[in-house]
């Protein structure tokens, strides 16, 4: 099936001074090597009186050995994969990774003073988990809360393809393909599939949206970007069907045009749970009928 994977407690030890995933990385390596080097010189010199605080320091250097190496993360299993929704605050990130294979879907906001989630938040946290390429990106849309860390992701790790909703939209930063319905392809026993939009119909701003599904036996996740009213009743029309999914991640504007704000719980399409990628303030935007799983 696939597992769903909140960054709630591992994110906020990002937090802390020294950006915890980029040290992390580092001190996997380096803490065994040197644990190794310390045990190498211990039994060189076995046959000599060594003081008890070598001793001491050698086997807690094995135990924070096997500590860092027992929390590297791994992979999805084939057949399997892992979706991380990231805190950006106002707008969208997320990873989805399956065995061989990574997608970033939204890079999150840039802001007039500089700060981007790009480099801030999205690249912290594909270094903290080993990921030294992407395999697609796909910018739902151009709105700079979800587009915004796009150059510096593009600068900092290498990306193999590109699909955007908004290509013109996007200001040349590199060769971009829009994304279209009925558009699927097979990672390592994962399905993914964008459902809209549609080639025969263009659309800009919210409604230019990617939707996106992953899925593999029986279980998905739908990413829908910004898309409003219009956009939704052109899904239910049209695809009612795969619309069907356990979770849905959501990245919710001011109302009248709330992500999936208006459609009824009793409809077929409607998820178990939505991950609402917003911030605190656009709690009172948040429709009712189903459980909202966000961060604090």
């Amino acid at each position: 099936g696939c597992r769903l994977k909140w960054p709630l407690k591992s994110w906020r030890l990002s937090q802390l001074p020294g950006h915890y995933p980029h040290w992390q990385g580092i001190a996997v390596t380096v803490v065994p090597v040197f644990a190794a080097l310390v045990l190498l010189g211990l039994w060189r010199f076995r046959r000599m009186a060594v003081h008890p605080l070598w001793r001491l320091s050698s086997l807690t250097l094995m135990l924070m050995s096997g500590v860092l190496l027992a929390q590297r993360v791994v992979a999805p299993q084939a057949s399997h994969f892992r979706i991380t929704v990231l805190d950006v605050g106002q707008g969208l990130s997320a990873v989805v990774r399956t065995a061989r294979h990574v997608l970033v879907f939204d890079t999150g906001p840039k802001y007039p003073s500089g700060f981007n989630t790009g480099s801030a938040v999205l690249l912290p946290y594909l270094q903290s988990q080993g990921i030294r390429k992407v395999d697609r990106l796909v910018l739902s849309h151009s709105d700079i809360d979800h587009v915004g860390g796009t150059q510096d992701l593009l600068r900092g790790i290498r990306v193999m393809d590109i699909l955007a909703g908004e290509p013109p939209g996007l200001g040349g930063v590199a060769a971009f393909r829009r994304c279209s319905k009925d558009e699927i392809w097979w990672w390592d026993g994962v399905r993914f599939e964008f459902l809209y939009p549609s080639a025969y119909r263009f659309e800009e701003g919210n409604n230019a949206s990617c939707v996106l599904k992953v899925s593999v036996d029986g279980q998905a996740v739908l990413l829908t970007g910004d898309i409003e009213q219009p956009a939704e009743q052109w899904l239910v029309q049209h695809v009612r069907e795969s619309l069907r999914s356990q979770v849905v991640v959501a990245a919710p504007v001011l109302p009248p045009r709330l992500s999936f704000g208006r459609l009824r719980p009793n409809m077929c399409c409607f998820p178990r749970e939505r991950t609402i990628a917003g911030d605190f303030r656009e709690r009172k935007w948040l429709p009712g009928g189903l459980p909202v799983a966000r961060r604090p």
